[in-house]
């Protein structure tokens, strides 16, 4: 089970040292592609994902980009899936 999203915001603004904007965003995708269990994905969106993700963004990384590469990549090589991942990446930011 994972933080409730309040916290898990807090944990990765302070992990990443992103912003709160961008750490609700980033839980808020988690939990779109948590919600998504129809997609068989062996693993899900981890905090440890959104923390990479957020460090990624602090850095100065687009968002959608990081996203792709923190989240999106470690969770699937499936061209189609990917995609559909980084549609709700891109419905977020």
């Amino acid at each position: 089970s994972y933080p409730a999203p309040r916290v898990e915001v807090e944990i990765v603004m302070h992990e990443s040292g992103v912003a709160e904007r961008d750490a609700k965003r980033l839980v808020a995708l988690a939990n779109k592609i948590r919600g998504l269990q129809e997609l068989g994905l062996a693993q899900s969106a981890s905090t440890r994902l959104l923390v990479s993700a957020g460090a990624l963004i602090r850095e100065g990384l687009n968002p959608r980009l990081a996203c792709d590469v923190a989240i999106v990549q470690p969770l699937t090589d499936d061209p189609v899936l990917a995609e559909a991942l980084r549609d709700a990446a891109n419905l977020v930011f």
